[in-house]
């Protein structure tokens, strides 16, 4: 038989092709077929009119030529079917899964009349893994492997949900995780349109593939309502950070400093300028191939206090922490400035002077011993929690002058020889002057108070007053006044 099948191929030159015809040849065509092996299974093929030659391949290997089937096939194959109605139906006699496979019933003559249809041989359910594992970190790709023993439809299914079909002995479904499927259910199974809810499911791998999802959220940093990363210097801050993640994450601080500190409250207390910058929650996971994820989030803490205040003094004078000394006629500008403040001072000015005051200027054109004394500058800022912050800075202007010298009473110049004669001088300077008095001879009394016992006609004469003082810069400055004393005598 193998060889009249083989000579009618050959001869296949010889027919002639008949013309096509708009009426389908066949009365039955083969249709796609499901078996599970060991069972039989028959594929329909009859003709309208008889062909010569009835073929039946499997691929390209022939089968049978009308109803010889070849010899070493005649364990699996038959071919049966009412002569009278041109039936030529082949039979499976067993099904096997490598009788698997696509079909073929021809009309020899007419290559134009043919007509195939899929055997599938179900050979129990598939198998199913997952790579790398079932468990797998959010948006890392996993691949859920299915395999069957023969060509089949394959279907995996989330959930119970199909979400993708293939047919093969393989089908790979390749898949990126999120968080949303953390206990997502996977399996394959075997699906057909001939084969019921019932049977597919029993076609199901042996047992669902539950995936289990690690992941880290984004940090969420919330602070106590309106501080907005703000704080009074010497006041309190308080911030909470969380993050949801499976395996739950450990959660801790770190400070401007590089200090560190476990747990997601962040407090502080009493805080200082050095509390100000970045406070960063790092939340870590560790996940299952012992590697970790992480997030973090950060808070910039603005730590508030109010301003310090110095003064810079302009013009010829000696300035030294709070006090500046000056000469009286010179002229002098006195600066109040801002060293620090955060925020930036509302309001800065001098208070209670006379003086000229340009804002933070203390202006004097030609100073006066009338101007020494304190002087004050304040200055505020307002924190965030509208309270206010003050400073002031006292400087004190110590004028110096000459000194200026009266005699108390220049009425007094006339004495009688032998009596006493008593004279005073005052006198006015900054530094304190030395006071002395000095005659007309060159006689010389300290102190303000001139004191001659017993006068004589020879200490008639000029009688000065001098005060004397040393300035700032170092120069000598003296002032003086002076009386005309007249001795009477018999």
């Amino acid at each position: 038989m193998e060889n009249r099948i083989l000579c009618l191929l050959l001869l296949s030159v010889a027919f002639a092709v008949r013309p096509g015809d708009a009426q389908d040849p066949f009365t039955e065509r083969p249709e796609e077929t499901v078996v599970f092996v060991n069972d039989s299974a028959q594929l329909n093929c009859s003709f309208v009119t008889l062909p010569s030659f009835v073929v039946w391949q499997k691929g390209s290997e022939g089968i049978a030529v009308n109803r010889d089937v070849n010899n070493d096939l005649e364990d699996s194959y038959e071919v049966t079917g009412d002569d009278s109605m041109n039936q030529f139906h082949l039979r499976v006699i067993e099904a096997a899964v490598d009788l698997s496979g696509t079909y073929t019933c021809s009309d020899f003559s007419d290559s134009s009349i043919r007509a195939s249809a899929d055997l599938i041989v179900i050979d129990g359910a598939p198998e199913c893994s997952i790579h790398p594992g079932y468990t797998a970190v959010e948006n890392e790709e996993i691949t859920l492997v299915c395999m069957s023993s023969s060509v089949v439809d394959l279907a995996w299914l989330k959930d119970g949900v199909e979400v993708q079909r293939v047919r093969g002995m393989t089908h790979n479904l390749t898949t990126t995780l999120n968080k949303t499927d953390n206990g997502t259910r996977f399996n394959c199974r075997i699906v057909h349109p001939k084969l019921s809810d019932e049977q597919s499911s029993q076609l199901s791998c042996e047992e669902d593939i539950a995936v289990v999802v690690q992941y880290l959220d984004d940090v969420v940093i919330v602070e106590d309502e309106g501080s907005n990363g703000r704080v009074v210097e010497a006041g309190s801050y308080h911030a909470t950070c969380t993050a949801d993640g499976y395996p739950t994450p450990v959660i801790s601080w770190m400070h401007p400093d590089g200090s560190t500190e476990a747990g997601n409250e962040l407090h502080v207390h009493d805080a200082t300028r050095s509390d100000a910058g970045n406070h960063t929650c790092h939340a870590v996971s560790q996940v299952w191939d012992g590697s970790s994820i992480s997030k973090t989030g950060s808070i910039s803490l603005d730590v508030q206090y109010k301003p310090a205040l110095t003064t810079e003094v302009y013009g010829t004078a000696k300035h030294s922490g709070d006090s500046v000394v000056v000469l009286e006629g010179a002229p002098l500008s006195v600066a109040c400035m801002v060293a620090e403040a955060n925020p930036a001072v509302d309001v800065i000015e001098w208070s209670d002077v006379s003086a000229n005051v340009d804002g933070a200027w203390l202006n004097f054109t030609e100073i006066s011993r009338d101007h020494g004394g304190d002087y004050t500058c304040e200055a505020n800022n307002t924190f965030w929690d509208s309270s206010v912050g003050s400073a002031d800075v006292t400087i004190n202007i110590d004028v110096q002058f000459t000194p200026e010298v009266n005699i108390a009473d220049k009425s007094n110049n006339i004495t009688i020889e032998g009596q006493s004669y008593t004279q005073s001088c005052s006198a006015d300077g900054n530094p304190s002057p030395d006071v002395y008095w000095q005659s007309f001879d060159g006689m010389v009394q300290n102190g303000n108070n001139l004191q001659i016992s017993s006068i004589s006609r020879t200490q008639q004469g000029l009688y000065t007053c001098y005060a004397n003082n040393t300035l700032w810069d170092g120069s000598a400055a003296i002032g003086n006044d002076s009386v005309m004393v007249t001795v009477q005598c018999k």
